[in-house]
């Protein structure tokens, strides 16, 4: 049986205190609904902390409104 590795998942927000919610037309996105956030692991976020004022949430921090939310 294999070892089940467990992730912590973030949230990134940028200056302006709104989330990352995806990329489109290469360009990323942010919204004031944070329920739009897009969940990611530590390893994926690098590139979106390179713009300055952007930061990391765990979303530990918001209980538990991604347990039942299907992440990718």
């Amino acid at each position: 049986m294999r070892d089940k590795k467990i992730y912590d998942w973030y949230i990134v927000a940028n200056k302006e205190g709104k989330a990352f919610t995806g990329l489109a037309h290469r360009e990323y996105l942010y919204s004031d609904n944070w329920d739009e956030a897009k969940p990611l692991k530590r390893e994926n976020t690098s590139i979106l902390l390179r713009q300055p004022g952007t930061e990391l949430i765990k979303t530990d921090e918001f209980g538990n409104i991604y347990s039942n939310q299907k992440i990718k």
